[in-house]
């Protein structure tokens, strides 16, 4: 289980029973990355909304990844949230 904050990455866990930062998407995103949001689908795939764009991790076989945001972003983020033109689209 991960969650976003204005301070980074964290994920619970459960030999300590608390928050720890996730060193993995720490470095995918840098620490300072005003995730607002992040949402895994069925094949693993993490799809993320920050301040400034939008886009999905994908992980292969070998935990390598890939950032896609280019088909995620258009000029209708702003501030990391759609604006009236913009519809969610629900994962």
């Amino acid at each position: 289980m991960i969650f976003a904050s204005g301070d980074g990455i964290y994920k619970y866990d459960k030999n300590s029973d608390a928050f720890v930062r996730d060193q993995i998407f720490n470095e995918i995103f840098g620490h300072n990355n005003n995730i607002r949001m992040l949402k895994e689908d069925i094949l693993g795939n993490i799809y993320f909304i920050s301040q400034s764009n939008a886009g999905v991790v994908k992980f292969n076989n070998l935990d390598e990844h890939v950032v896609e945001s280019n088909s995620f972003n258009n000029p209708t983020i702003k501030n990391g949230w759609p604006t009236d033109a913009y519809k969610w689209h629900y994962i």
